[in-house]
């Protein structure tokens, strides 16, 4: 069998992820000159052309795509291994990464870094973004679990696992000058102030659907996916808010909002993911198969 050789691999997924030769060359330390070479070489051992240039950018040609892909497995693979070795069971505090969309309530996030850190976990590194984002990083083995309100939905996602933590009762919150909506809600909410979240959240789809079932025609007046921008506009007075109804968030002393009503039928729902991996985590496996608010 013929022998792949693995730096020559290596490079080449290096410049794919750079973008370009020069920035690869960089990174890798190593004369463009020699880099370009060797990447010729690489592509004369797997029979095919893997990348192209067209108007000054690489293009990855349909064997280069499944070269590229073979590489992220490998080469991803191998950065496991170095977190492991980094980790339990050989270091006594475990590092664990987490995903949190930023459309989550930042209360139900600290329930779940405080629960990895009764798990023993040492440190933990918290990223937010969009649901793209975080689940293209969970596929890249850059972080370990994914707290999301959306399970994965996409073919893309077919290599991760999911399982939800939590249905929560959906309810409209508000400063005090709104208490009056509370008579015959939710009729009384034709013609409020809503505050929404964006059309990334599930949430989102869930309020529209009951608004246009009930006929209550409301007033749009923000569409904002941060939960803690949502709670700050819902105190200041500037419109009503739906948030989940749970203890851990309307327990909190700062949580300072007046709840108005229940929507009937309406739920949230808070999914906790992460990837199959060769090389396991030990406490992201325990995170996933202990935490839940259910």
């Amino acid at each position: 069998m013929k022998w792949l050789n693995y730096h020559h691999f290596y490079y080449f997924w290096t410049i794919v992820r750079e973008g370009s030769i020069s920035r690869a060359a960089e990174k890798l330390r190593v004369g463009q000159p020699a880099l370009s070479m060797q990447l010729k070489q690489f592509e004369d051992a797997s029979g095919h052309v893997l990348v192209e240039r067209k108007k000054g950018t690489l293009v990855l040609t349909p064997a280069g795509k499944v070269a590229f892909d073979y590489a992220e497995s490998i080469f991803r693979l191998g950065e496991q291994f170095q977190d492991l070795m980094r980790d339990e069971p050989f270091s006594q505090r475990p590092h664990i990464q987490i995903g949190i969309l930023d459309g989550v309530s930042k209360f139900i996030s600290a329930a779940l870094i405080e629960f990895a850190w009764k798990s023993r976990a040492g440190i933990v590194t918290i990223a937010e973004g969009s649901h793209d984002e975080l689940m293209r990083d969970l596929a890249g083995h850059r972080i370990d679990l994914v707290l999301s309100n959306h399970p994965p939905v996409s073919v893309r996602d077919s290599h991760v696992q999911s399982k939800r933590i939590a249905k929560l009762p959906v309810a409209i919150f508000a400063h005090r000058r709104f208490e009056k909506v509370r008579k015959r809600f939710p009729e009384s909410l034709a013609g409020q102030p809503m505050i929404f979240p964006t059309h990334e959240s599930r949430l989102r789809g869930e309020l529209d659907h009951f608004f246009s079932v009930t006929k209550i025609n409301h007033r749009l007046v923000a569409e904002v996916q941060d939960t803690s921008m949502q709670h700050y506009l819902g105190r200041s007075g500037h419109g009503l808010v739906p948030l989940p109804e749970s203890s851990l968030i309307t327990s909190q002393p700062e949580f300072k909002l007046l709840k108005i009503g229940t929507l009937p039928n309406v739920y949230d729902e808070i999914w906790l993911m992460k990837a199959k991996r060769h090389i396991v985590t030990p406490i992201a496996e325990e995170l996933f198969a202990r935490f839940s608010l259910e």
